[in-house]
C-alpha cells in the first residue's frame, strides 16, 4: 500500500468513528502562497499587501504531498511566489494529488 492509500483510510475510519483529533494527514490542501497582485480591481477589498509563504513553510507544505489529493494553490497571484514553481513541480511528482489554480 502507498502512503496516500493508508492515510486515506485511516482517515475514513477516524471520520466513521467521529474523533475530534485524528491521527491521520489532511487529504485536501488549500495554500495562500503570496498576498501579492499584479492587478488593481476596483472590486477587490484587498489592501495591498506583500506577504509571501517563507521556504521552511514550502518544505513543509511539500511534506504533505504524498498523503494529499487535491491542493489549491491561492493567493493574491502564485505566480508572483518565488517557491510556486518548485512547489508545483514537487507536487506533479504524486500521481493522486490534482493541483488546481
Amino acid at each position: 500500500m502507498s502512503l496516500y492509500s493508508d492515510n486515506l483510510e485511516l482517515n475514513a475510519r477516524e471520520l466513521a468513528a467521529r474523533k475530534e483529533r485524528l491521527e491521520s494527514f489532511p487529504v485536501k490542501l488549500g495554500a495562500v502562497l503570496t498576498t501579492r497582485c499584479n492587478l488593481r480591481c476596483i472590486m477587490c477589498a484587498r489592501h495591498p499587501s506583500d506577504l509571501t509563504l517563507e521556504d521552511a513553510a514550502a518544505d513543509k507544505l511539500k511534506a504533505l504531498f504524498p498523503y494529499l489529493e487535491d491542493v489549491n494553490w491561492q493567493g493574491g497571484e502564485p505566480f508572483l511566489a518565488p517557491c510556486f514553481k518548485g512547489l508545483l513541480s514537487a507536487a506533479a511528482e504524486h500521481p493522486q494529488l490534482r493541483q488546481h489554480i
